[in-house]
């Protein structure tokens, strides 16, 4: 397997124009990979646009030519054989260019919804083996907790053996469907420490059940902000990295800081009530933990820190610019001052 530490894309979830121009902008600077969230409701701006017609629209443009993946979709708004079908269309209009992104859900894509997700991980797990088993073309039988199926079938096949499917995990119970099941890894808010570590747990888990490790990619979901100097892009990027943080008090707490708030992100929705509560959780956060999970500052800044996780076995990063909205020169200047490291 191609061991070249390569990077990816986050595109916006709102503005079409938008979406296009950066997605063509991306693929020329050297991007590997380009990728869409799957939100029913945005962050901050309530706007979402849907990936899958996105990616649709993306795979057919003449002047795009990377992988194209969601980071992540979850179990709980499609069926099975709908997304099945779904990516056997688009691998076949990118001719095996989709990556399928999964994750477990968040309540705030699924609660205001009435959207059922209990047991999100138990679901998690039947959809996948569900996918794995109608993209071989063949009738499935399938009786599972939350899924039956009776001679189903999806054709064509993909073109790709089995497109792959890549998941976000942060927990043992995910950790361990990712070693199972997974093609590639993309956690999120991890310390170079505790991603070698979870790395380590993934590998375990894939020699237990009789896979090879470089069956797996190792991507990671990594907010950063790019600028003149590591002080100055400190003081912009400060607030939006604690805000981030404060979605997770268990994964900050793995970094060495507890936090105290009466929300969780499994239960996290976006109200102005929510948002109040999540800024107050923020201003709690000291600066040092930033240092362990963002990479920000100069161009030398950013290697620094990507070094650090490609030491530990990190090959593909998922970079969103997130942090500093309104930087427009991100591509061009990630492209001309980092890229050619490690290209």
């Amino acid at each position: 397997m191609d061991k070249k530490v390569k990077f990816g894309y986050v595109l916006p979830l709102h503005n079409p124009n938008t979406v296009i121009k950066l997605s063509i902008e991306a693929d020329g600077a050297g991007f590997d990979s380009i990728w869409m969230p799957d939100h029913l409701m945005g962050i901050g701006v309530p706007d979402s646009l849907d990936p899958w017609c996105i990616l649709s629209i993306l795979g057919t443009k003449k002047n795009i030519s990377t992988k194209l993946g969601t980071c992540v979709t979850n179990p709980h708004i499609r069926h099975p054989a709908s997304l099945a079908q779904t990516i056997v269309t688009l691998d076949s209009f990118t001719k095996g260019r989709i990556i399928l992104g999964l994750g477990a859900g968040a309540a705030m894509n699924l609660n205001p919804y009435g959207i059922d997700w209990k047991n999100p991980i138990s679901k998690l797990r039947e959809f996948i083996e569900i996918i794995k088993l109608l993209w071989k073309g063949r009738p499935v039988t399938y009786h599972g907790q939350f899924y039956n199926l009776n001679k189903a079938m999806i054709r064509p096949k993909p073109i790709q053996k089995y497109p792959p499917i890549w998941l976000a995990a942060n927990n043992m119970r995910t950790l361990q469907l990712t070693g199972e099941l997974a093609d590639g890894w993309i956690p999120v808010r991890l310390s170079p420490e505790l991603y070698s570590k979870n790395k380590k747990i993934i590998e375990e888990i894939m020699k237990k059940n009789g896979r090879k490790l470089d069956e797996m990619i190792y991507s990671n979901f990594l907010f950063l902000g790019l600028g003149k100097n590591r002080d100055e892009v400190f003081e912009k990027i400060k607030m939006p990295a604690k805000i981030i943080l404060s979605y997770s008090p268990e994964q900050t707490k793995r970094l060495g800081f507890e936090i105290t708030s009466d929300f969780s992100p499994s239960e996290f929705i976006p109200t102005p009530k929510n948002y109040q509560k999540l800024l107050e959780t923020a201003k709690k956060i000291p600066n040092e933990i930033l240092e362990k999970c963002f990479a920000f500052g100069s161009a030398e800044d950013i290697i620094e820190k990507i070094e650090e996780f490609v030491k530990v076995g990190n090959t593909h990063f998922i970079l969103s610019p997130e942090l500093m909205p309104g930087a427009r020169t991100f591509i061009t200047d990630f492209s001309e001052k980092v890229l050619p490291y490690f290209k």
